[in-house]
């Protein structure tokens, strides 16, 4: 899966500029492209002419990844966090594509390092708290979703209030859950699995009525038959006489 920051910035390239001026742009386009043998050679180049800017080596982990090339991608992001001992932007990305890789015991250290750096973006936070959470680790996973809220783009992220729901459906508790989905909604109203969890916790509070419509909004939204079929299913094994 193509990274959300490489995707950002061939967007960028794409849109930002008619006529590609810059020997990074055109690397991009490369990889945009499908030429990745070609803009990776860009890249190296790029890396070698500026071996101290934790963005060219970031780049060139992209581009690695693309390729399929792993190990190297995290010796690049890896890099980047050496080359500037002060910069977020090395540990996190490295980080942030060991969580997505399913490498949490490598992703923790990595994103913990990058918060340490004084990193505010919320996607660091829930990474984060996901691969506590993966490793057992509840109680951590909690603190990294909670910081993750007061960030500066804390009141606009939706990632760590469902981390924060996700906790509270792992705990059965109701009411927590209710809260954090409700919280959601607010922030994402057309999440269809926020108004699944909220029917979740509804159901687990005994208030069926108003679980029973909050499935039907989640329906109405796009939420999966599969998804609608099984709580369903659940929610009226609640409501049997015990």
């Amino acid at each position: 899966m193509i990274s959300r920051a490489l995707a950002l910035g061939i967007a960028s390239v794409i849109v930002g500029c008619a006529h590609v001026e810059t020997p990074r742009e055109r690397a991009l386009l490369l990889l945009a492209h499908g030429r990745i043998p070609q803009g990776i050679v860009e890249l190296e180049k790029l890396r070698d002419a500026h071996p101290d800017d934790p963005q060219a080596h970031i780049d060139l982990g992209h581009g690695y990844e693309l390729a399929h090339r792993y190990d190297e991608a995290l010796a690049e992001y890896d890099r980047a966090a050496e080359v500037k001992k002060t910069d977020p932007r090395g540990p996190r990305e490295g980080g942030l594509r060991c969580a997505a890789w399913g490498e949490h015991e490598a992703a923790i250290p990595r994103l913990e390092e990058a918060i340490r750096r004084g990193d505010q973006d919320p996607r660091t936070f829930h990474a984060l708290g996901f691969s506590r959470l993966q490793r057992g680790d509840k109680k951590g996973a909690r603190e990294a979703y909670t910081a993750g809220l007061a960030t500066k783009d804390g009141d606009r992220d939706a990632a760590c209030v469902l981390g924060l729901a996700t906790l509270a459906v792992i705990d059965e508790d109701g009411k927590e859950a209710l809260r954090w989905y409700e919280e959601l909604i607010k922030r994402r109203p057309k999440h269809a699995g926020a108004h699944l969890g909220r029917a979740w916790a509804l159901t687990k509070l005994r208030r069926h009525a108003e679980a029973d419509a909050a499935l039907a909004e989640a329906v109405e939204l796009g939420a999966t038959a599969q998804e609608t079929a099984k709580l369903r299913v659940w929610m009226k094994e609640q409501r049997a006489p015990k």
